[in-house]
């Protein structure tokens, strides 16, 4: 079971971990070193690979949709005001938000693509 404490430490640990998250480093295409890192925050957490992948899911998920509201906010209002998520680990998580706006591109393409069987 994920608690409060627990996903706060797993954040920290996943931030630590720049293979997992960070696109832009030599390493983020290496399944080894990836594998490696799932499995130092498993042990440091206690808990299994597919949790922690699930969970980490679960929290980009709901990151970059929390990001959409934030930017849909803003453009109804027609304001630049500093709107922000009330989510609690919104800005936890703003590490794995691109400056450049690459985030942006990728979750629209992912949201809409067809998938063709």
């Amino acid at each position: 079971m994920w608690d409060r404490e627990s996903t706060i430490k797993l954040i920290e640990l996943y931030e630590n971990q720049s293979v997992l998250w960070d696109v832009s480093s030599q390493d983020y295409k290496d399944k080894h070193k990836k594998q490696n890192a799932y499995r130092a925050i498993g042990e440091e957490l206690g808990k299994s690979d597919d949790d922690l992948k699930t969970k980490i899911h679960n929290l980009r998920t709901q990151f970059f949709q929390e990001v959409r509201r934030v930017k849909q906010k803003k453009s109804d209002q027609g304001t630049s005001d500093n709107h922000t998520s009330k989510w609690e680990f919104f800005d936890a998580l703003k590490f794995i938000q691109n400056d450049d706006g690459n985030n942006d591109k990728i979750e629209n393409l992912v949201s809409s693509t067809i998938y063709f069987y």
